[in-house]
């Protein structure tokens, strides 16, 4: 998947889901290991249904790439 991603040139957006059951800097860890595997291409957020953590940035990247602020 991330090389058929690549080759379209179309963005690798990932959401660690569950982030309300890790603590914030095990998050951050998990965050910056998920990172260091999938290289600065990658836009990665911590992202919790429960306490709305992630949902902005993952809307406002939505948003940016449907086009949505034309």
């Amino acid at each position: 998947l991330l090389q058929w991603l690549e080759s379209r040139a179309l963005p690798l957006v990932v959401l660690l889901t569950k982030a309300d059951k890790l603590g914030r800097g095990a998050g951050l860890a998990k965050q910056r290991e998920v990172a260091a595997e999938l290289g600065s291409a990658a836009r990665i957020a911590r992202f919790s249904a429960t306490n709305r953590e992630g949902v902005a940035e993952a809307r406002e990247w939505l948003d940016a790439w449907l086009g949505a602020d034309e």
